[in-house]
């Protein structure tokens, strides 16, 4: 997709999964307008990006809707990129996603290619819709539904799994797959709930971790690392934790907050 500025001043918007928006720029750079707070009487920048301009001719703003190739991105994060100019992200994945999707997968199957691929757009433990899933004994995977071979091959996959329940379609944009977590799983959602990763049983962590280790794909490698150091609380990490506050991280913490309800809860 292009926005024409100019004849020669050009944006070019790309989807590079079901999240996120990359965008590149032909002879033309933005503005970005920054969110700003005051302390103390002092003015200072917090970092966060609350829109890109093009000489008032085009604006990218925090809250903006784009329909890109018939789907719709909701900007809710404005991010400079390593390989594009910047990222527009509509959702960063949950922790459900994390630790508990690995759960619902069947055995030796990885995520590249199977659930986690471009078209899933985040997972959940609960939809206010669908109350009567809401007792953290499911998980909702959510996918922005694009017509291809490989979503069509995905769809088939997830339904004929054992712990298929249902197929939801609460709104156009999403296809909804409740997953039942097996009664087995039952004490590491509550660890995962306390935020006691680190607590999980070896054979749970073993699941995860390999679950995310997809060594041909660079795009699961940053998630892989993160996993692990999680579950297994990485010294290194405990450090930079440790350092951040400016104090000694108690043993029995984790490095990974507790889950928040509310990002776990899809509000369609």
């Amino acid at each position: 997709m292009e926005i024409k500025i100019t004849e020669k001043k050009v944006i070019i918007i790309e989807p590079i999964n079901a999240r996120v928006l990359s965008l590149k720029f032909k002879n033309i750079s933005p503005t970005e307008l920054r969110e700003y707070d005051t302390f103390l009487g002092s003015t200072f920048s917090t970092g966060k990006i609350l829109g890109l301009s093009f000489y008032d001719k085009k604006k990218f703003i925090i809250g903006d809707v784009l329909k890109v190739n018939d789907i719709d991105y909701t900007i809710n994060i404005i991010e400079p990129g390593p390989d594009f100019d910047y990222y527009l992200i509509d959702t960063e994945f949950n922790q459900s996603v994390k630790y508990l999707l690995p759960l619902i997968s069947e055995n030796n199957k990885k995520a590249d290619g199977y659930l986690v691929s471009s078209c899933l757009y985040n997972t959940y433990l609960s939809l206010e819709k669908y109350p009567e899933y809401n007792d953290c004994n499911f998980l909702f995977l959510c996918y922005k539904f694009i017509n291809d071979d490989n979503y069509k091959k995905l769809e088939k996959e997830i339904i004929n799994q054992k712990n298929f329940v249902a197929t939801l379609e609460p709104s156009t944009s999403f296809t909804i797959f409740v997953m039942e977590l097996d009664k087995k799983y039952n004490e590491t959602i509550s660890l995962f709930l306390e935020g006691k990763h680190h607590n999980f049983k070896p054979e749970i962590k073993s699941k995860i971790t390999e679950f995310y280790g997809v060594v041909a794909n660079k795009n699961y490698n940053r998630l892989l690392y993160w996993v692990k150091s999680v579950v297994n609380r990485d010294k290194s990490e405990v450090v930079k934790f440790e350092e951040k506050l400016g104090c000694k991280l108690p043993s029995n913490m984790s490095i990974e907050s507790k889950p928040d309800i509310n990002l776990e809860t899809l509000k369609l």
